[in-house]
């Protein structure tokens, strides 16, 4: 799942169009950052928890008193066991394991452990860091995705606003509106402009960024500025901030 939305997060940050202040990249790069945070915060709470038991658990045998069937809120049958056990001569009588015990009866003895700060805190095993490194893993993947989004995000902003400083420019004719359904927002897909100049021998072909605004209507065949590396074609940006339709204020795609 991590990898998946770590190739999601790339692939959508390095083309988005840096100009767009509504990209929902951008809303979705700041929720994954707060999901991380929240994760890892969740991680070192269950890990605390799990710590803070096992640290100070002592292991006793108790006799099972009873095998309770309850329901859940939404009416499903689970099975608890209650027990009786004694410590420092101290009875504790029908506390709950919160859980059920295989192959084990009423009257059965059985090996539990308690909390020695708090007796009647009892568990059937000690308590396993598995989540917690599960939940901790997750958010860290989700911290450095975040971070390479936000990284990818400003070497393309850095990367068009010297294009657009060398203000080395072509114009170029739209010829084409097409959806990027690879990348999704919600139900939202972003659009992209394909677009061609010919240089005199060959028709040279250029997409622009990721588009989430609305744009005007009837720009096919109109002319865009592609800005553009003389060293290095591959590099360039389609100019289309002069394309958006300001008066909405929907999502491009569908």
């Amino acid at each position: 799942m991590c990898l998946f939305v770590l190739l999601f997060i790339c692939k959508g940050v390095g083309n988005l169009d840096i100009n767009q202040e509504k990209n929902p990249m951008k809303i979705f790069g700041t929720i994954f950052l707060i999901v991380s945070i929240v994760v890892i915060g969740l991680a070192f709470s269950t890990f605390y928890n799990a710590f803070k038991f096992n640290s100070n658990a002592q292991r006793t045998e108790a006799v099972i008193s009873n095998i309770a069937i309850l329901k859940d809120k939404n009416g499903k049958e689970y099975y608890d066991t209650l027990v009786n056990y004694t410590v420092s001569g101290k009875q504790y009588n029908n506390n709950s394991l919160n859980t059920s015990v295989n192959d084990k009866k009423t009257g059965d003895t059985i090996d539990i452990f308690y909390n020695k700060l708090d007796n009647t805190s009892i568990r059937i095993s000690l308590k396993p860091y598995y989540l917690s490194i599960f939940l901790f893993s997750m958010g860290i993947a989700l911290l450095v995705s975040a971070f390479m989004a936000v990284r990818r995000l400003n070497y393309r902003k850095n990367e068009v606003n010297n294009l657009i400083l060398d203000n080395n420019f072509i114009y170029a004719n739209i010829k084409d509106i097409q959806n990027n359904f690879g990348l999704r927002f919600g139900t939202r897909s972003p659009i992209f402009i394909k677009c061609e100049y010919n240089d005199g021998n060959n028709n040279i072909t250029f997409d622009s960024d990721n588009i989430w605004l609305p744009i005007k209507k009837d720009i096919i065949q109109k002319q865009v500025k592609v800005f553009i590396d003389n060293n290095d074609m591959n590099k360039y940006y389609v100019d289309t901030r002069d394309l958006y339709d300001l008066e909405e204020n929907n999502f491009a795609g569908k």
